[in-house]
């Protein structure tokens, strides 16, 4: 059986589920529309190889006048239901739907009378289905069998994308017709990665290879700017590592000057200045030694001399030298 192409409505301007879709953003991403498969509800999951399609999308214009999206959509009656191509020969409106992808910020406003809390920056569309209730319906100005047979938009505000040219046809009432070719590709602006339609003077031979390429070349820039960054990051870690081991070489000719200056210290309170059992310590047990052997030298020099008498044997050399081992804690 012959396919089917009808006018339909896919989405406009305006507020859908509490997102803003602006005009400027919307007629920008449209393109994405063509191509795209018609299905019967939204597949789960979104389209993929096993996706039932009962058509594709041909042709898409830009209703500037309206802020609204026409698009051409190629039916195949064999794979439409029964029930839903009896309605559409009868030209009764149906609803339809879009799925996709956008990118939001989160904004807050009011258009048309309608609050939003968010509003689209990006959109990718990936399918249009026909559905029971759309979110944007035919009570909205979406759908199927909306407009007249002929399209009844102001000529000089309309600007017609076909799939199969691959072009933009702009046409005014005093102009003459003439070609305007769309070239998507995706780069980085601002640190943001960006979809971007450029317009051309000539038709590129391959839509999806000029896109492919400018993704392989914003790869190859984002892999640039990690080995620059990474780089720069090896460098600043090896600085980073030689001022650690020169402060660290600092710190312990410091550390060895402070347990110098108390071993010499220690030596002139212990007898015959033998420090040699303090210098295996490490400097915080060897301060608190010499703070401990200056309040003994401190409590000596306070005290008020002993008188020998002749019943008093006076300390030998030998006695002072246990007496002041014992209140170290040393041992023999």
């Amino acid at each position: 059986m012959e396919a089917k192409i009808i006018k339909i409505i896919p989405t406009r301007a305006g507020v859908w589920q509490g997102v803003y879709r602006p005009w400027e953003v919307l007629k920008r991403d449209a393109i994405w529309l063509l191509g795209k498969p018609v299905t019967v509800d939204h597949p789960h999951g979104g389209v993929s190889a096993n996706t039932f399609m009962i058509g594709q999308i041909k042709n898409v214009e830009i209703d500037e006048e309206n802020q609204q999206i026409i698009c051409e959509a190629e039916l195949w009656p064999d794979r439409l239901p029964p029930e839903l191509l009896e309605k559409i020969q009868k030209d009764e409106k149906l609803d339809i739907s879009v799925g996709f992808y956008a990118i939001t910020d989160p904004v807050s406003g009011e258009f048309n009378g309608k609050l939003y809390t968010g509003a689209e920056k990006q959109i990718y569309f990936d399918h249009v289905a026909i559905v029971q209730k759309g979110e944007c319906s035919a009570g909205d100005g979406c759908g199927i069998n909306i407009m007249a047979k002929k399209c009844e938009c102001n000529k000089d505000k309309v600007v017609k994308m076909t799939e199969n040219k691959d072009s933009i046809d702009v046409q005014t009432q005093e102009e003459q017709p003439k070609k305007v070719y769309y070239v998507p590709k995706v780069l980085k602006e601002n640190g943001e990665i960006k979809v971007q339609v450029d317009e051309a003077a000539e038709p590129p031979a391959d839509v999806a290879q000029v896109l492919q390429q400018s993704v392989v070349q914003l790869l190859e820039e984002l892999k640039n700017d990690l080995m620059q960054q990474i780089q720069a990051l090896t460098e600043q870690n090896a600085q980073l590592t030689e001022a650690l081991k020169k402060l660290t070489e600092e710190k312990q000719m410091i550390e060895e000057e402070a347990k110098q200056e108390l071993l010499a210290e220690a030596a002139k309170l212990v007898p015959n200045g033998d420090v040699s059992v303090y210098k295996t310590m490490d400097r915080q047990a060897l301060r608190q030694i010499i703070t401990h052997m200056r309040e003994i030298a401190q409590s000596h020099s306070e005290k008020t001399p002993i008188v020998i008498t002749d019943n008093v044997k006076q300390p030998s050399l030998d006695d002072l030298h246990d007496q002041f081992d014992r209140m170290l804690g040393r041992k023999k």
